[in-house]
């Protein structure tokens, strides 16, 4: 996370019950983010198999969540994004594996189960 690159002086009008949460991106999605789009969060991992041995998985961790902010300071990169709290635990968690942000159109409202992908699928 990127606590020093949210100024003090700086506040977002944070309803009841939800955070903000900074995360930290590359130069190019906090440039292409924009306040008020929205996002989803993949995690990429491996996964250990029933069977002993492990495959690499991508899942849609968390669905259109809203960019409050953009953070660009001290040469790192990031987005503030308006979760629910157990949102936000979620994304600490997965913070420690791969995780990429990738928009959605402002007109999508589509959020519903989204089957894991396989590497092994693949081929």
């Amino acid at each position: 996370m990127l606590p020093s690159l949210l100024p003090a002086k700086k506040t977002f009008d944070i309803p009841a019950g939800w955070r903000a949460y900074t995360l930290e991106t590359d130069a190019v999605t906090a440039q292409n983010a924009a306040p008020g789009g929205r996002v989803d969060i993949l995690m990429g991992f491996d996964a250990v198999l029933k069977t002993g041995g492990s495959n690499y998985v991508v899942a849609t961790i968390l669905q259109r969540v809203l960019v409050i902010d953009t953070v660009r300071a001290e040469g790192k990169n990031g987005l503030v994004l308006m979760l629910a709290p157990d949102d936000a635990q979620y994304l600490l968690l997965a913070e420690n594996e791969n995780i990429k942000v990738v928009f959605r159109r402002p007109d999508d409202a589509a959020a519903g189960p989204i089957q894991v992908s396989v590497l092994s699928n693949l081929f």
